[in-house]
């Protein structure tokens, strides 16, 4: 499979964080037999993603791994710009993975919870996410397997499978 990483974060950009996860992504892509085509590394906007997610998507790889820019911070754009780049809506669901209620979530405050919405809320559809932590985690993603919200929302990578709506080839392994 030909897989391409777009890393996203003004903090890559400027030098303030090390991109490590490439380089772990890319031992572990190549080590399972597939082939990284690119890595592209873009700021955290909305436009910037929307558009380069378009630019990769027209190279038609098995998989697109995003990192970076998942976060409640006002500069973390990652969902949007994916949910952009793919014509699809942002669900909002903050509630149904933070627990909180309606009372508790008006006593943290109005900015508060949207970003907290925003940090929580997925582009709409066939999306996949996979948390991948671990050394062999890239092992355990299952073919055609989506992940259940709750354990997505502690994701902090997403695969998204190209434009084929046929997602059963489309896998990690």
């Amino acid at each position: 499979m030909e897989v391409e990483i777009l890393v996203i974060g003004n903090e890559i950009l400027i030098g303030k964080t090390q991109d490590t996860n490439s380089y772990w992504m890319a031992k572990r892509i190549t080590k399972y037999g597939h082939r990284l085509k690119r890595i592209t590394d873009i700021e955290d906007s909305i436009e910037v993603i929307s558009n380069t997610l378009q630019t990769i998507l027209k190279r038609k790889p098995d998989i697109i791994i995003t990192s970076g820019g998942i976060g409640p911070t006002f500069d973390d754009m990652t969902l949007a710009g994916i949910a952009k780049g793919l014509n699809r809506e942002l669900e909002e669901e903050a509630k149904d993975y933070i627990n909180l209620s309606e009372e508790e979530i008006g006593k943290i405050g109005l900015s508060e919870a949207e970003e907290v919405a925003k940090a929580f809320g997925f582009p709409e559809g066939n999306v996949y996410l996979f948390k991948i932590h671990d050394q062999d985690a890239i092992n355990q993603i299952d073919k055609g397997i989506e992940l259940s919200k709750e354990i997505i929302k502690d994701a902090d990578r997403i695969v998204l499978p190209s434009d084929n709506n046929n997602h059963s080839d489309h896998q990690a392994t």
